[in-house]
C-alpha cells in the first residue's frame, strides 16, 4: 500500500522531531532579543516543565508496558506537557512575540502529527486498555481531572524510580537547558551593557 505525501510528511516530521527542535532552538536563540526580566519571566516555566518531564520521565517502561501512573494518570502525555512548558520558557526570554507566536504554531503542528501515530501505535499494542485509559485521561492538559477531582489508575502499583530518570537520559535535557540559559543570560547582558 503506497503511503500519501500528507502520511508521510507526518511520519517524517514525527520521527525527526528531535531534530527540529533543535533547529527551532538554533533559531530562537539566534534571534532573541531577552532582556534580563525576560529570563527571569521565563525560568519558572522551564523549571515546572523540567519537573513535569522528571516526573514522566521516572514512570514510564516504553514499550514495555502502559504508563497510567503518576503524570500518566493526569495527562496521556507529560512528557510533551513538559517540552511544551519549557518551550513557553524559553519564547518568553526571546522578548519576541512573533517567535512565541511561531513556538506555539509549530509547536502544536508537530506534536499534534506526533501524539496521533504514537496512539496508533499504543491502541495496536494495548487495545482495550488504551482505549480505556483514553476515556479517563486526557490527551494534554489534565482540565478534565482537575474538575472531576478524580484520577484512578488501573496499573497504581507503579511507583517513581529514578534508575528509569537515567534510563531515558533526561540529563540531556538538563544539559540543553542550561546551555540555552547561558546563551540567552549572556544576550541579555550584552544587550544591557549596550
Amino acid at each position: 500500500m503506497q503511503q500519501t505525501f500528507s502520511e508521510s510528511l507526518r511520519q517524517s516530521i514525527s520521527r525527526n522531531r528531535i531534530t527540529i527542535s533543535f533547529t527551532g532552538a538554533a533559531f530562537f536563540l539566534y534571534f532573541a532579543f531577552p532582556s534580563l526580566t525576560s529570563v527571569i519571566a521565563g525560568i519558572p516555566f522551564i523549571i515546572l516543565g523540567e519537573i513535569m518531564r522528571i516526573w514522566a520521565s521516572g514512570y514510564i517502561k516504553k514499550n514495555e508496558e502502559l504508563s497510567q501512573s503518576g503524570p500518566y494518570a493526569i495527562t496521556r502525555n507529560p512528557l510533551y506537557v513538559g517540552n511544551f512548558l519549557i518551550g513557553v520558557g524559553f519564547s518568553i526570554m526571546t522578548s519576541r512575540v512573533l517567535l512565541f507566536l511561531f513556538y506555539l504554531a509549530a509547536f502544536i503542528y508537530i506534536y499534534k502529527l506526533t501524539i496521533q501515530n504514537e496512539e496508533k501505535f499504543l491502541s495496536a499494542k494495548f487495545g482495550d486498555t488504551f482505549s480505556r485509559y483514553k476515556e479517563r485521561v486526557p490527551v494534554f492538559f489534565p482540565f478534565k481531572l482537575l474538575s472531576s477531582g478524580s484520577a484512578s489508575t488501573e496499573n497504581s502499583d507503579t511507583h517513581f524510580a529514578w534508575q528509569l530518570v537515567l534510563k531515558h537520559r533526561e540529563y540531556n535535557t538538563w544539559l540543553g537547558i542550561i546551555a540555552g540559559l547561558i546563551i540567552l543570560i549572556a544576550k541579555a547582558a550584552l544587550f544591557t551593557a549596550k
